[in-house]
């Protein structure tokens, strides 16, 4: 007997029926459905931690989650944060808290507490506008200079890995640092603004949304047209690669349709060199 081959329904109708639900679905509700998702993924991977080492303590499942999802390296940074903490965390605290907010909520207070500009962007902007998908970290794109570095750093406690070098050498390069959020296990990816044109408008687009349901957290959000653009430039960083960034931002522009703002968009794609990506896109 011939054996079955299964394969995702990728039809014309089915991907109208998928973002026609997408549609009707508040932004408050696409990111509630990106929380609920990413919590049923990090539960199945803590599960199958545990089936695979049955001796391990809490405390060795939640950094080998961190090591398979973020890196041994960062694993190794985060493990004195992570034995420090007591009680135990992440492994065995599933609750139905809101990760997402739990992780950023912080991290915002110290912005606002600094008066340091930041907007989220990546995976939350694009499933906050209707790209939703599972997701195990936040983009924050901020202003912070090298005289505020030890005061943000100082803004955290025992609840976050956190490295003042690592946020220092960001500062001088304009890149990016990590904050790890340990009771979820949830990562901050901070990118120190490069201060480009695109940089300033994409800052000045965003508006504050709530994100979040029982608690939640207000926070400026990069526009959807912004959230494009990044993500066809990730894309192209990662050559051209990323399926993932690819059927974001493609699943973006199918659902936004007009209400995209196209000379803004097209003025953004040129500036940061992926105008050709864009173009194939709305060819489609």
């Amino acid at each position: 007997m011939a054996s079955a081959s299964y394969t995702t329904d990728t039809s014309p109708e089915a991907l109208a029926v998928q973002l026609e639900c997408l549609r009707r679905m508040t932004p408050q509700q696409r990111i509630h459905k990106t929380c609920v998702i990413s919590r049923s993924v990090k539960k199945m991977a803590f599960d199958a931690i545990r089936r695979r080492h049955p001796a391990f303590q809490d405390r060795e499942v939640q950094l080998l989650f961190i090591e398979l999802t973020y890196g041994k390296t960062l694993a190794n940074d985060a493990r004195a944060s992570v034995e420090a903490r007591t009680p135990a965390i992440g492994a065995t605290n599933l609750s139905d808290t809101d990760d997402l907010v739990d992780a950023l909520a912080p991290v915002v207070d110290a912005f606002h507490k600094l008066k340091i500009r930041h907007f989220v962007g990546g995976s939350v902007a694009s499933s906050f506008h209707g790209a939703t998908r599972s997701t195990m970290d936040v983009d924050v794109v901020c202003e912070l200079t090298d005289e505020k570095v030890s005061s943000f750093v100082n803004s955290f406690d025992l609840d976050f890995y956190r490295s003042e070098a690592a946020v220092r050498d960001a500062v001088r390069r304009k890149s990016c640092f990590n904050l790890i959020h340990l009771p979820t296990s949830f990562k901050v990816d901070v990118f120190v603004s490069r201060g480009r044109p695109f940089d300033d408008e994409s800052m000045r687009r965003a508006t504050v949304q709530r994100l979040g349901e029982t608690r939640t957290v207000d926070v400026p959000v990069a526009s959807a047209e912004d959230a494009i653009v990044s993500k066809l430039e990730w894309y192209r960083l990662t050559d051209e690669t990323s399926e993932r960034q690819w059927e974001d931002v493609s699943k973006l522009i199918s659902l936004l349709g007009d209400e995209l703002n196209l000379e803004y968009l097209n003025r953004a794609a040129e500036s940061v060199g992926v105008a050709d990506l864009l173009a194939r896109l709305l060819k489609r």
